[in-house]
């Protein structure tokens, strides 16, 4: 009885240290993944003020390659354009890895959602004007319902005179949104002024994702108290591009 509890004890010795092995063989691949993937991030889709990869799967599944998915977190996110993204949380999905090369094989689908505040567009509109045209104290609000309000002042014989233009965004590209012209209240100054057509069209091209260096695809552009929301997928090749580039 005492050789049987014995053995018994061993084998259990044994699967602990094998499973414990396991698991640790799969944090490293998984860590090494994800810091491959972080460095990337910057010339994928743009420098941040702070970026988190996270991979969390179980170590058999790692050993094989079979990630499930990756879980990418952006702060601060700026893109080439110059626009500054609040978040940018993007999601990897069925990840196939290359455990003895150290590379991504396959990625099946990347989707995303970012956020823009009202500050990162304000910033972005500020100090740009059309020729021949004074504006100044632009201000972008997103509201319930899909509506952006976009106000500023005109200045004429140096008197700064406000308006205002709103509605609501729509998709016109799957990249691209705009203001539904059909649909713009306009207070304040004629709607094919040469202010509003500029205010109008420099806001729509913040949100160009054909700025991004990794190629975008917009699905859902929608708006709720002080936040644009944005949604869509990323193409995957970049992604095993880069990983082929920087394998060690």
């Amino acid at each position: 009885m005492r050789n049987r509890t014995r053995r018994n004890s061993n084998l259990f010795v044994a699967v602990l240290g094998l499973l414990m092995l396991l698991l640790g063989c799969g944090r490293e691949i998984n860590r090494t993944v994800e810091h491959k993937i972080q460095d990337a991030l910057p010339d994928l889709i743009g420098p941040a003020r702070k970026y988190q990869v996270h991979i969390n799967n179980p170590a058999d599944r790692t050993l094989r390659g079979r990630l499930s998915d990756i879980v990418i977190d952006g702060s601060d996110v700026s893109i080439t354009n110059g626009l500054l993204l609040d978040t940018f949380h993007v999601e990897l999905k069925d990840v196939d890895y290359d455990t003895k090369r150290k590379k991504l094989n396959s990625i099946k689908e990347i989707r995303f959602t970012a956020t823009v505040g009202e500050a990162g567009i304000d910033e972005f509109l500020a100090g740009e004007e059309p020729p021949d045209e004074k504006i100044r104290k632009v201000r972008v609000t997103f509201g319930e319902g899909n509506l952006v309000k976009i106000a500023a002042e005109r200045e004429t014989l140096g008197v700064g005179v406000p308006f205002t233009a709103t509605g609501p965004l729509r998709l016109v590209s799957p990249t691209r949104m705009e203001l539904d012209p059909t649909r713009l209240v306009v207070v304040g100054i004629p709607l094919e002024g040469v202010p509003l057509r500029f205010l109008k069209d420099r806001f729509e091209s913040s949100i160009d994702l054909a700025s991004l260096p990794v190629a975008a695809t917009l699905t859902d552009v929608r708006t709720i108290r002080g936040k644009l929301l944005l949604s869509g997928s990323l193409n995957p090749a970049p992604f095993l591009q880069h990983s082929l580039d920087t394998r060690q």
